[in-house]
């Protein structure tokens, strides 16, 4: 179980690199090596820097956001009133989340297989709505889960 549960710093950086690519030559170049020739000073470093903080930035936003909205019902490797989030977008598409984070009910109600099994699973414990998340706000969310499973 211990293996399980990241340092925060540990799975962003892990986050980070699997977010781009996993290619650690360019991002180490385009962070502080010295550049050898102007087409690479002009594309390679910004871009790469670019992506860093970017998925920097959303992981940080999807935890202030995860905190606020999902951690009274969820963990990430734990069943709490909810089911444990690890993995998720790995079984559940974008926009099933997208849907099921907005209107839980919704989805049961249109007979959704997975949500209705979901649901009874859970005791019939109806997940809060969340109409005001944004795909952007959903997406933060998911980055952030998906930093502290281990994937990504």
């Amino acid at each position: 179980m211990k293996k399980m549960l990241w340092t925060g710093t540990t799975a962003v950086l892990l986050g980070l690199l699997a977010a781009c690519g996993g290619n650690s030559s360019n991002q180490s170049a385009g962070a502080s090596g010295p550049v050898s020739n102007a087409a690479s000073a002009t594309s390679t470093p910004a871009s790469t820097s670019n992506t860093t903080a970017s998925a920097e930035s959303a992981v940080e936003k999807g935890q202030e956001l995860f905190q606020a909205n999902c951690s009274a019902c969820h963990r990430i490797h734990e069943k709490l009133i909810g089911p444990p989030l690890a993995g998720v977008t790995k079984i559940r598409s974008k926009e099933w989340l997208y849907n099921w984070i907005r209107n839980s009910q919704a989805v049961i109600n249109s007979g959704d297989t997975a949500a209705i099994n979901l649901y009874k699973e859970y005791n019939q414990v109806q997940m809060t709505p969340f109409p005001q998340l944004s795909n952007e706000d959903i997406d933060n969310i998911l980055a952030y889960i998906d930093s502290q499973s281990g994937q990504q």
